[in-house]
C-alpha cells in the first residue's frame, strides 16, 4: 500500500476544502469585479449623465421662456412684465450656474464652454430687446433679429448637448447589460467549476482511503483463516519511516504488517525452543546430543556454519564434539581467538560486519564466501563453564538471535550436565562391578584357602579393615549417585517447568489473537461510521447550498429591494447560519478529540443562563408550533463554569427537544437542586418521536446520527450530543438520556457541581435599552461601512474610522458608548495598542471597548483583555452576539444622540457631536 503522497485523513480533508475555497474565492472575486462594473455604469448613469441631460432640457426651456417673457415686455412694457421677464432671467442664471456644478467628462466640459458665453450674451441680448420698447420700429427690429440668432445659437449648441447625453446614456445601458451577462455566465461557469472540483476531490479522497482498506480488510480476513502471506506483505523494513507517517492507514497497515511478523518470529521461536528442547532430552551422549542442538541452532537461525567445542581444562584445550556445514576440525587451546575469548569472559562475544578480506572463508561446496558475522555462546551448567558454540553466519546476527543463542545453550548446559552425569554414573557403575568381581575372587580364593585363614588371622583382619573401607567408599559413592539422580530430578523439573512456561505463552498468544480480532471488528465499524458520516456531511453541505444558489440566481435577476431579493436575502442568512454551525460543531469535536479546547471558567450564575437560552430558543419553538414549559426556583445558583459553552450545551439539548418533537407537543425545562446543594440538575423532557432501548449505550457517541438517520430526516451530522457530553465532562459533570422507546418521548438530565445556592429574588442584569454612540475602528473599509450600516439599522448612531490614528482622534474629541476596534490594523499601532490608549484616558472610562478580529483563540482573547478590552468577539460578527455584548454593557448616562433628516426623508443618519 504504497502511498506517493503522505498526507494524514485529516490534512486530505483540509486540502481539498481549502482548493474548493479558493475555487469558490476566485469566482465570487470574479462575480464581485463584474458587479462592481455595473454598479460604476449604473452610477453614472444615475449621477452624471442623467443630471447633465435633466439640466440642458432645463435650460433650454428657461432660455425659450425668457425670449417669451422678454417679447411680452416688448409688446406691453409694464411694470409686471418687466418684474416677470427679471424672474426669467434669475431662473435661467441660477439653472446655468447648477449646470455649471454639475461633474462632466471632458467632451461635455467642452461643449458647455462652448454654451454658457452664448447663454449669457442671450440674456444679456433679451433684456436690451425688452428695454427698447419705446425705440423706433427699426431698432427693436434690429435687436430682435440679434436675440433671436444669439437665442438659436445656443439651443443648438443646447441640442447637441442633449444628443451627446443621449449617447452617452445608450453606450452605459449597452455597457450595463454586458457587465449583467457577465455576471450571469460567471456565477453558471464558477458553480460549475465549484462542482466539479468537489467531485474531483471526493473522488481522489475515496480512492486513497478505500485502496489500503480493502488491502487490510484481506489482510484480516486472511488472518482469521489462519494465513499470514498477506499480513507479513505490510510489514516494511523501515519502521520509522512507517511510524513518522501522517497517513493513518499506512500507520495502521505497518502496525499490522508488524504485528503479523512479530508473530511469525515468535512462532518460529517457539517452534525452534520447542526443538531445543526437545533435542536436549533426547540423546545422554554428548556428542549426539551437542549434534541435535547445533542442528536446531543453525536451521532456526539460518547460519552456515555451526560448531560446539566441550571444554577440557585439564588439557586446556577445547575438543569439538560437534559441527554442521563444516568438516570436523581440530582442537584449539583454551584461552585463544573468539572461543578463547568467550570462556575466559564466560559471556556470549558477538564480531558483526566483518571484512570481507579475512581469511577465514565458508565452504559452500561449490563457492567460498567471508562471514559477515560470528557469534561465540558459552555452555554454562550450575555455574560450571562446560562448552563454546560457535555460530557463522553470512549476514548480520541480531540481539533476537543471540538470545535465542543464549537459551539454546542452557538448554544445552542442561543437557551436557545429564550426559556427564550419567557418563559418572556409568564409570561408577563399571567400578563398582570391577570391585564385586576383586571381591568375588577373593572370597574364592579365601574358600580354596580355608585352611590358610586361621593361620592368617592378622591378615584376613587387615584385609577385612581394608574391605570396610572399600564398603565406606563404596557407600560413598553410592550416596554421590543419588545427589547426581536427585540432580537430574531438578533437571526434569526445570523442563516441566520451561514446558508450562511454553503452554502459558500459547495461551498469551491466542488471547492476543482475540484482541487482533476485536481491533478488525473496531476498524470494521470504525470504517462504517465514517462511511456514513461522509455522506452524511456531503447531504447536510448540500441541502443549504441549493437554496443558497437559487438565492443568488434570484438576487442576479430581481430589483434591489424587491420582495424576492429581500426573500433570497433572508434564505442565504438562514442557509448560511446553518453551513457556519455545521462548521462549528466540526471544528469543537476536532479541538475535544485532540485535547486542544479549554474552558474559560468564572463564576456564572446558572439559572440566568438558562433564562437567555430560553428566550433565544423562543423563535424556534414557535416556529415548530410546539410549547415550552420553563419551571426554575428562585433565587442564584452560581457553578464555576464557561458561561458560552453552558449555553452552548443547554441550546443544542433544546435544540434536540425541537427537532424531534413533533407539532403540538410540549417541552419542559426544570432546574433543581440536589438536597446536599453539592449537584444541581437541568432536565430537558419531550413527548416526541423518543429513542429506542438498543441506541441509548451509544447516544452520545460522534456520528450516532449516522445509526438514527431512517428516524427523522433533519437529524444533522450526530455531533451535537457529542458535544454536550464531552462539554458536560470538562465541567466535572455528567448527562444521561432516557426514554421508554419509539413514540414515547425522551428526556436528557444535565448533573454539574455547584459553588453556592442562594434564595430570594436576584436582581436582573442592567443592559443597554437605547440607541449607542459606536465607533468602529476597521482597515477594511467595506466590512467597517457593511457593519455601520447594519447597526445604523438598529437605530444606533455610528462612525467609521479606516486607521488607529484616526480612530483615536475621533474617540478622544468625541467619546462614544462602544469602540468596535479590529486588531491587525496596518502601520505600527495595531488593536491592542489602541485599546491601551484609549484606557489611558480618563474621558473613555465609561467607554465599552470590544476587540473585533478574525483572531479566535484562548491565547488571543486573553491578550484583548489584557489590553483593556472589556469583550471579544470573533469574524464574521453576527447581529444576535453584538447584541449579546450590548445587553452585558452596564447601564450607563447615554449622551446626546443628533439625528439629522436627509433631503429625501426615507432615512436618517447620526453623527458623533
Amino acid at each position: 500500500m504504497k502511498n506517493l503522497v503522505d498526507l494524514s485523513i485529516g490534512q486530505r480533508l483540509w486540502i481539498a476544502s481549502g482548493g474548493l475555497f479558493l475555487i469558490l474565492a476566485a469566482a465570487g472575486a470574479s462575480i464581485y469585479d463584474a458587479q462592481r462594473r455595473s454598479d460604476r455604469v449604473q452610477a453614472r448613469m444615475v449621477d452624471e449623465v442623467r443630471p447633465l441631460s435633466d439640466a440642458a432640457r432645463v435650460l433650454e426651456n428657461n432660455l425659450l421662456y425668457v425670449d417669451i417673457a422678454a417679447r411680452t415686455w416688448l409688446m406691453s412694457p409694464e411694470d409686471g412684465q418687466i418684474d416677470a421677464f427679471e424672474d426669467r432671467v434669475d431662473m435661467a442664471t441660477a439653472t446655468l450656474a447648477k449646470f455649471e456644478a454639475l461633474p462632466m467628462d471632458e467632451q461635455s466640459k467642452a461643449q458647455f464652454d462652448e454654451l454658457r458665453p452664448l447663454a449669457e450674451r442671450f440674456l444679456r441680448e433679451a433684456a436690451e430687446l425688452g428695454s427698447t420698447a419705446d425705440g423706433s420700429d427699426a431698432s427693436i427690429e434690429r435687436q430682435e433679429s440679434s436675440a433671436t440668432s444669439i437665442r438659436e445659437r445656443a439651443l443648438a449648441v443646447v441640442h447637441d448637448f442633449a444628443d451627446l447625453q443621449r449617447g452617452r446614456f445608450d453606450a452605459a445601458q449597452l455597457e450595463l447589460a454586458q457587465a449583467r451577462d457577465l455576471v450571469a455566465r460567471t456565477f453558471v461557469g464558477a458553480g460549475l467549476l465549484a462542482m466539479l472540483s468537489f467531485l474531483g476531490f471526493a473522488w481522489l479522497m475515496l480512492r486513497s482511503i478505500r485502496t489500503p482498506v480493502v488491502g487490510l480488510l484481506k489482510a484480516a480476513g486472511d488472518l482469521r483463516q489462519g494465513k499470514w502471506k498477506s499480513a507479513l506483505a505490510l510489514h516494511t523494513d523501515d519502521d520509522d519511516r512507517a511510524r513518522t507517517a501522517r497517513d493513518e492507514l499506512v500507520q495502521l497497515s505497518a502496525a499490522v504488517g508488524a504485528a503479523a511478523w512479530a508473530l511469525e518470529r515468535r512462532e518460529q521461536r517457539l517452534q525452534a525452543d520447542g526443538r531445543i528442547a526437545a533435542a536436549s532430552g533426547r540423546s545422554l551422549k554428548k556428542d549426539k546430543l551437542a549434534e541435535l542442538v547445533l542442528r536446531g541452532v543453525v536451521e532456526h537461525s539460518k547460519a552456515q556454519l555451526g560448531i560446539v567445542y566441550m571444554v577440557d581444562e585439564a588439557a586446556e584445550e577445547l575438543q569439538p564434539i560437534a559441527s554442521q556445514a563444516s568438516s570436523t576440525p581440530g582442537s584449539l587451546p583454551l584461552q585463544v581467538g573468539i572461543p578463547g575469548q568467550a570462556v575466559r569472559e564466560r559471556r556470549t562475544v558477538l564480531v558483526n560486519d566483518i571484512p570481507t578480506d579475512t581469511h577465514f572463508r565458508i565452504d559452500f561446496g561449490f563457492n567460498e564466501a567471508a562471514p559477515r558475522a560470528i557469534a561465540a555462546i558459552p555452555v554454562i551448567s550450575h555455574d560450571r563453564l562446560m562448552a563454546v558454540i560457535i555460530v557463522a553466519s553470512l549476514r548480520p546476527l541480531d540481539d533476537e538471535l543471540i538470545g535465542f543463542f543464549e537459551a539454546s545453550a542452557r538448554q544445552l548446559g542442561n543437557g551436557l550436565q545429564n550426559a556427564l552425569a550419567f557418563e559418572r554414573i556409568q564409570s561408577l557403575l563399571d567400578e563398582v562391578r570391577e570391585r564385586k568381581d576383586e571381591i568375588q575372587a577373593q572370597n574364592e580364593e579365601l574358600l580354596a584357602q580355608t585352611e590358610e585363614i586361621q593361620a592368617q588371622n592378622e591378615e584376613l583382619q587387615a584385609q577385612n579393615e581394608e574391605i570396610q573401607a572399600q564398603n565406606e567408599e563404596i557407600q560413598t559413592q553410592t550416596e554421590e549417585l543419588q545427589a547426581q539422580q536427585a540432580e537430574i530430578r531438578e533437571s526434569n523439573d526445570n523442563l516441566r517447568e520451561h514446558a508450562d512456561r511454553l503452554s502459558a505463552q500459547n495461551t498469551s498468544l491466542e488471547e492476543y489473537s482475540a484482541k487482533l480480532r476485536e481491533q478488525r471488528e473496531m476498524l470494521a465499524e470504525a470504517d462504517r461510521r465514517k462511511n456514513d458520516f461522509l455522506g452524511l456531511l456531503a447531504h447536510e453541505l448540500r441541502n443549504p447550498l441549493a437554496p443558497i444558489t437559487s438565492s443568488l440566481f434570484i438576487l442576479g435577476r430581481a430589483a434591489p429591494g424587491s420582495e424576492s431579493a429581500v426573500q433570497a436575502l433572508d434564505v442565504i442568512a438562514r442557509q448560511t447560519t446553518h453551513l457556519t454551525r455545521l462548521v462549528e460543531d466540526l471544528l469543537d469535536i476536532t479541538r475535544i478529540s485532540e485535547g486542544k479546547i479549554r474552558i474559560q471558567r468564572e463564576d456564572i450564575d446558572l439559572l440566568d443562563v438558562v433564562q437567555s437560552c430560553v428566550e433565544d430558543s423562543r423563535l424556534a419553538v414557535q416556529a415548530a408550533e410546539l410549547s415550552l414549559d420553563v419551571d426554575v426556583p428562585d433565587g442564584q445558583i452560581l457553578i464555576d463554569g464557561d458561561r458560552v459553552r453552558i449555553a452552548q450545551i443547554l441550546g443544542n439539548l433544546i435544540g434536540n427537544a425541537i427537532k424531534f418533537t413533533d407539532d403540538g407537543g410540549r417541552i419542559t425545562l426544570s432546574v433543581r437542586a440536589e438536597p446536599d446543594a453539592s449537584h444541581v440538575e437541568v432536565t430537558v423532557a419531550d413527548n416526541g418521536i423518543g429513542i429506542e432501548p438498543n441506541l441509548l449505550p451509544n447516544l452520545f457517541h460522534p456520528f450516532m446520527q449516522g445509526s438514527l438517520s431512517g428516524l427523522r430526516p433533519n437529524g444533522g451530522l450526530g455531533l451535537g450530543l457529542s458535544l454536550v457530553k464531552s462539554l458536560v465532562e470538562l465541567h466535572g459533570g455528567t448527562v444521561t438520556a432516557f426514554s421508554d422507546g419509539q413514540g414515547r418521548g425522551s428526556r436528557f438530565v444535565l448533573r454539574l457541581p455547584v459553588k453556592s445556592i442562594s434564595t430570594g429574588t436576584v436582581a436582573p442584569v442592567a443592559s443597554s435599552d437605547g440607541p449607542l454612540r459606536i465607533l468602529v475602528i476597521d482597515d477594511n473599509v467595506d466590512a467597517g461601512t457593511m457593519l455601520a450600516h447594519v447597526l445604523r439599522l438598529q437605530d444606533h448612531v455610528v462612525e467609521v474610522c479606516t486607521s488607529a490614528s484616526d480612530g483615536l482622534g475621533r474617540a478622544t474629541a468625541e467619546p462614544p458608548d462602544v469602540v468596535l476596534c479590529d486588531i491587525g490594523l496596518p502601520g505600527s499601532m495595531d488593536g491592542h495598542e489602541v485599546a491601551r490608549r484609549l484606557r489611558e484616558n480618563s474621558r473613555l472610562d465609561r467607554t465599552y471597548l470590544v476587540a473585533v478580529t478574525g483572531y479566535a483563540s484562548p491565547d488571543d482573547r486573553k491578550a484583548a483583555t489584557d489590553a483593556g478590552f472589556d469583550e471579544h468577539i470573533a469574524k464574521p460578527v453576527t447581529l444576535e452576539r453584538l447584541h449579546e455584548v450590548f445587553a452585558e454593557i452596564p447601564r450607563r448616562e447615554r449622551q446626546k444622540v443628533v439625528r439629522i433628516a436627509r433631503d429625501s426623508g426615507s432615512a436618517a443618519d447620526g453623527s458623533f457631536d
